[in-house]
């Protein structure tokens, strides 16, 4: 009787530390075709129209802008991984607004380029406590995602560079597509080169199918 309870005991717990590997274990992107969700296994082509909003503070200097209709392209692939191909701002009739600070001294009065540098990014996928998130990180040996602004002001037009190797936090719309939402938590960055982070990245991208994924038969996206 000892014996068999010792088993029983035994086979609880390994059954106990599968459930909590498995519950531990870092999510990834699944797609839905014909009604039926399965990992993705191959990469599958995404567009992600949002905005960005970006608050950078460098002493008494401040830009603060947000770009209503920006838009990246990429892949998701297998075991949570995925790349960024295209970041695309929208400067067009105001795309990205300065939001006025009312403090210190503003460079810019209308932001009229926005730039990648080092595409393509890499993302992962990860888990921080119960919270699906995903990084953004350089590819393969390539060099920190980067953005490059310009815009014009009341000493003419400035260039500055804003790094975006940050995180997001991932959320499921509707079993549709996957919102990835740079927030609180999103690691803060360092401008121009500054040795300390000075600015934060806001807003919220849709990661969805494309049109030619539609076509080919997937019907959603979503991470689990």
């Amino acid at each position: 009787m000892l014996r068999m309870v010792c088993t029983a005991l035994v086979a609880a717990l390994a059954l106990a530390a599968v459930a909590s590997a498995s519950a531990l274990a870092s999510p990834e992107w699944y797609v839905k075709k014909k009604g039926t969700w399965s990992k993705v296994t191959t990469a599958v082509n995404v567009v992600s129209p949002g905005t960005l909003e970006l608050n950078y503070e460098n002493g008494s200097e401040f830009i603060h802008f947000k770009c209503e209709k920006g838009i990246t392209e990429g892949t998701i692939n297998s075991g949570g991984l995925g790349t960024i191909s295209v970041f695309k701002p929208s400067l067009k009739a105001g795309g990205c607004p300065v939001i006025k600070e009312e403090r210190g001294f503003e460079p810019c009065s209308e932001i009229e380029t926005g730039e990648a540098i080092n595409l393509s990014w890499a993302t992962e996928l990860y888990l921080e406590g119960t919270e699906k998130r995903a990084r953004i990180k350089p590819h393969s040996g390539g060099g920190t995602p980067n953005t490059r602004w310009t815009c014009h002001g009341p000493l003419g037009k400035d260039t500055f560079t804003c790094p975006i190797e940050t995180t997001t936090r991932i959320t499921n719309v509707l079993s549709l597509f996957v919102e990835a939402v740079f927030d609180s938590k999103s690691t803060k960055v360092a401008c121009n080169g500054a040795e300390k982070a000075n600015a934060s990245w806001k807003g919220t991208l849709d990661v969805k199918p494309t049109e030619a994924e539609k076509t080919a038969g997937v019907e959603a996206i979503k991470v689990e």
